[in-house]
């Protein structure tokens, strides 16, 4: 995915320089509107002569419009920006990243029992840090009480590294259970579902 970023990013900025040296060459010299009306007729003459190539052309612009669209969108929603919470011990600051953060919840997993798989996400604000356990449990177990038990660890998995001075409440949202037993396991994917809004 990064070469393709890498393409599409010289692609546009190749484009965007093209745009501005046309836009600077209209500016400074008037008479080269001669030459962008003739690049337009050209266009406008192949395009007449093309016929059948048409809808391919039209299928290929399409193809790179939605390329392009998925391609910002791709990057807009994955993209998470590297941001670091920092210690201060008596020898200088520690910087620590958010992801070795959430790399902790690996041992959260490991530790508390019941719990099948757990991503844990962090966020820094100026009001302190946010953790968000996302966890799929066993079916055969106390749900309020394992998601206590996640809150507890991440709670403390955290303080260890940040200090105990830290105010962390984390959120623990229960994803999945894994109902039945044997080979006949079943995944209960808990959807959100729209609440009405109160009649007058």
């Amino acid at each position: 995915m990064k070469s393709v970023n890498v393409i599409l990013v010289a692609l546009a900025v190749l484009g965007l320089a093209a745009l501005g040296g046309l836009c600077l060459d209209l500016a400074l010299d008037p008479s080269g509107m001669a030459t962008l009306h003739w690049f337009t007729d050209t266009v406008e003459g192949g395009l007449a002569h093309a016929g059948a190539f048409r809808p391919l052309l039209g299928v290929a612009g399409a193809l790179l419009a939605a390329a392009a669209v998925g391609s910002v969108w791709g990057n807009i929603s994955q993209r998470r920006w590297e941001r670091t919470v920092v210690l201060r011990t008596p020898l200088g600051e520690v910087l620590v990243s958010l992801t070795a953060l959430e790399d902790l919840g690996r041992l959260v997993k490991a530790e508390v029992p019941g719990v099948k798989d757990l991503r844990l996400k962090v966020a820094a604000s100026r009001r302190g840090l946010k953790a968000v356990a996302r966890v799929s449990l066993q079916g055969d177990v106390d749900l309020a009480q394992v998601a206590e038990a996640v809150q507890v660890a991440v709670r403390r998995r955290l303080q260890q590294v940040l200090g105990p001075d830290q105010d962390i409440r984390p959120r623990v949202m229960v994803h999945k259970l894994a109902v039945g037993a044997g080979d006949g396991e079943e995944l209960l994917e808990a959807r959100p579902r729209l609440r009405r809004p109160p009649r007058p």
